[in-house]
């Protein structure tokens, strides 16, 4: 029997894509690569990163640039767009960037491919084109779907948090992110697989109607874990990093902390990345609160491994690989039902899970994490010895064999 052929499409190159491409390679089962703007194992392109720093994330040498398919020039414009032009412009841009990318592989597949990898919003033209084709679909879904968003999410911070349905109200609310809603429905109706990195994402999926039988759950895996040792601490450092925000939760995080001062005055609180939280949030916060603009990796790191405890407190995440990053470097993780906190965290024992938006319950857990120091040793060991056994060797062995199975399931069933 003839190995299957796989087709990946996506116009980013995150962590979790890497991971997936090399995964069908490894299995000897990846035909193409498409995407946008990508650096090989060139002298040029090697030179190009080693100048710009910023240019190392778009390096990908893992697999035989033979594989890869490039259509540069629409992200070229995206970038130059998001340093030069205004925030809407850029919106409009991406719009147009992703369609084009999706025509242009669509127009490129035919049915000497037996399975195609696209991803939300990017692949509506070439899911039609696949099932013109009996091609099968495999549709990622790395975020909410956007019905249980709308109304679960974007609501509770539209009601409660008055700066945010200011400033962020039109983003949740316009002609535009109907139509892109419009076409993420169509994309899952059409797809034959719709892979998902939480049950999270899924019982949204669930909750908008989609047939469960379509959908495969496959958590992302975890960064190598090196071995440390690590003692009992009676002056923690607690972070949150990405998104300083209010869907991240983070106002909770700072109110909390503000609010409790004599409980967290031996301890520090650090906050790193983009902050779009009001102003009013950061007075009164006390010196052992640390503010950083977003890192480079390795400076990020560096910071990561000086803390003690992760919080992603938010109101919405598909994955949240920030925990599984945590993880990885033996930090104890307070995460929300909200993410994939509870596929990757046995609460109480490798980490804790909370609610969405109740800071008495994020209070209980910064609070125990002080509380019990030896407990707390233990609970990060077990964070880490997870993080050892779900590896992204893991989730790439275990992926190409998930996906067909499904395949052979759906052949063998008309």
């Amino acid at each position: 029997m003839n190995k299957l052929k796989v087709s990946i499409s996506n116009p980013g190159l995150g962590s979790h894509v890497r991971q997936t491409v090399r995964a069908y390679d490894e299995a000897s089962l990846l035909d193409n690569f498409y995407t946008t703007f990508l650096l090989n194992n060139t002298a040029l392109h090697t030179k190009l990163s080693n100048r710009y720093k910023g240019l190392k994330s778009k390096q990908f040498n893992e697999i035989s640039s033979k594989q890869i398919k490039k259509l540069m020039l629409p992200e070229l414009l995206r970038l130059m767009s998001s340093k030069l032009l205004s925030a809407d412009t850029t919106d409009k841009i991406w719009e147009w960037s992703e369609l084009y990318f999706d025509h242009w592989v669509a127009n490129q597949l035919n049915s000497d491919i037996d399975i195609f990898h696209g991803y939300e919003h990017a692949s509506l033209f070439s899911l039609k084109k696949c099932k013109k084709e009996k091609i099968f679909s495999v549709y990622e879904q790395p975020s909410v779907h956007h019905s249980y968003f709308n109304e679960k999410v974007a609501s509770l911070l539209l009601n409660k948090e008055q700066y945010f349905q200011d400033n962020f109200q039109s983003i949740y609310d316009s002609d535009l992110s109907r139509k892109r809603n419009a076409r993420r429905d169509e994309e899952l109706k059409i797809a034959n697989l719709i892979l998902c990195n939480s049950t999270y994402v899924k019982s949204s999926l669930l909750n908008a109607g989609v047939d469960e039988k379509k959908i495969l759950v496959h958590p992302l895996g975890f960064p190598e874990v090196k071995s440390i040792t690590i003692k009992e601490k009676t002056n923690l450092a607690f972070m949150m990093s990405g998104n300083i925000s209010y869907l991240k939760g983070s106002h909770h995080v700072l109110r909390v902390w503000k609010n409790n001062p004599e409980l967290f005055n031996s301890h520090q609180l650090v906050c790193i990345g983009n902050d779009t939280l009001s102003p009013n949030e950061w007075e009164g916060l006390p010196n052992n609160v640390k503010k950083l603009n977003r890192l480079s990796s390795d400076d990020y790191l560096h910071e990561v491994e000086k803390a003690d405890v992760y919080i992603l407190n938010t109101y919405s995440d598909g994955f949240g690989m920030v925990m599984s990053e945590a993880m990885a470097k033996g930090l104890a993780v307070i995460g929300t039902t909200n993410s994939a906190a509870p596929d990757i965290i046995q609460d109480s024992i490798n980490g804790k899970i909370i609610p969405i938006a109740n800071e008495e319950s994020l209070l209980a857990a910064m609070k125990w994490m002080i509380d019990n120091p030896s407990e707390l040793v233990s609970m990060r060991i077990a964070a880490m010895d997870y993080a050892k056994n779900h590896s992204w060797l893991y989730y790439r062995e275990q992926l190409p064999k998930l996906i067909q199975e499904r395949y052979n399931s759906t052949k063998a069933n008309g």
